[in-house]
This record gives structure tokens, sequence and C-alpha cells, in this order.
């Protein structure tokens, strides 16, 4: 069955000698991998620049519902990348928003206030934000919105438990916790909108403690999540 919808690529595998397999979250079907045959042919020599990480897509596909690959009729991209693949720091906070996603979305996960979240955060990576040393950490707690595991922000309290996703007056029983400065900063940037980033002048000590709490996070309420590698760069960066 045809399906017209947008879709952003998360990241391409080879498949093969000559072709690949692309995967994409889309906003009616969800995650869905394409095949793309003979990607580097003369005649398809221009398809990989419209395939780079968090391009955002206008997809003509054919859906199946129990194929594990699908396939593309037509694409083009939706809004066309200013700064990002020019832009060592940005570039760099695509890639860490890529393997995050790529390891979080769920092929069953459809939403399509979710694809809204993601593409917006992706024009406003593009068109740049002050503050942007902060942005991975900012989108990598809203993505908890869509991925239902929010947390519950109370104030005055000194223990957040990671494991179980609530704030306690008493120290949990387990090593999965944030508290004191670490739990601070977490108030500072659950408050945060995205135009208050320049205003969390975080050393990258600091940042570096939030993104392991984070992914600690992630990994207790995504089984299979994994451990990212790309923040490594952003470390070098902030």
């Amino acid at each position: 069955m045809l399906q017209k919808t947008k879709g952003i690529v998360l990241n391409h595998t080879d498949y093969g000698e000559s072709s690949i397999v692309v995967h994409v979250f889309t906003e009616l079907l969800g995650r869905q991998s394409y095949l793309v045959n003979s990607v580097r042919s003369s005649k398809k020599k221009n398809l990989l620049a419209l395939l780079q990480p968090l391009t955002v897509l206008d997809m003509e596909v054919y859906h199946k519902n129990k194929n594990d690959l699908q396939r593309i009729k037509e694409i083009k991209v939706n809004t066309p990348f200013k700064t990002i693949p020019f832009h060592p720091v940005r570039r760099a906070i695509a890639f860490f928003i890529t393997e995050l996603l790529a390891k979080s979305l769920r092929d069953e996960a459809t939403s399509a206030n979710m694809f809204e979240f993601l593409m917006q955060s992706v024009l406003a990576l593009d068109e740049g934000i002050p503050g942007e040393a902060n942005f991975h950490l900012f989108f990598m707690l809203q993505l908890t919105r869509f991925l239902g595991f929010y947390p519950q922000m109370e104030e005055n309290m000194p223990y957040f438990d990671l494991m179980n996703g609530t704030y306690s007056h008493l120290k949990p029983g387990h090593n999965h916790f944030v508290t004191g400065q670490s739990l601070t900063c977490w108030y500072q940037l659950a408050h945060a909108s995205i135009q208050d980033l320049l205003s969390l002048n975080w050393n990258s000590s600091i940042r570096q403690q939030l993104i392991a709490d984070m992914e600690t996070y992630y990994q207790l309420h995504l089984p299979g999540f994994g451990h990212l590698n790309s923040h490594h760069i952003l470390h070098q960066l902030f």
C-alpha cells in the first residue's frame, strides 16, 4: 500500500555490495527500515546526500505491515539544512541526537506529537540556539516526555530515584539516584525552555555528570538501550 508521510533519517547501514538499509522515524508509520538498491549507481548518485542523519524528508513509500524491510517510491528533502553539515559543533550535536534516537525509538512507536517535537528540535538546531552547549541535555530530558518516563519534578526533595522515577526524602536503597548539585541541575534543566539554555552556566564536569545520570535513567527505563558513545565528542567541545 502506498503511503505519504514525513520522515526523519536516523542512519543507514550497508546491505550487500551496492544497497543500503535506511532507518527512518516517520510521522505516520513510526520507525521503519527501507531497502534502497544500487545506491552507488550513477542513476542514484545524489540519493545518499538526501539520507544524511536528521534530514527531514517528504516520502512516498510502499508499506506492508508484516515486512521488516519496506521500500521507497519517492523522497525529497522537506527542509534543506543551512548549517548542520558545515558547523562542527552542530554536526556533533546532531550525531549525538541520531545515536540517542536510534537506541530509544521503538518500531511500534507512532506519535504525531513526538514527530513534531523531533522535527522542530532539528530545525532549531540548524537555525542556531543560544546556549547550544546545553541543547543535547535539554533534548535528552524532553524526549522522555514522549517515551513515557519524564520525571515529575518535586521541590524540596533531596533525592531522585532513577530506578523508580520518583523523588524522596529518604536515600534509596540502591546506587541509582541523583542528589546534591546534580539534582539542582536536573531541576534547572527541567524548568528551562529552549530560550533559557544560555542562562545555564554549567562547566564541562557538570554536563558530563548530567549526561551520565540521564544515560543511566534511559538504561533503567528502556530495556536494551545500551551505552551512548557519541557524547565523548561533546565532552571535548564543551
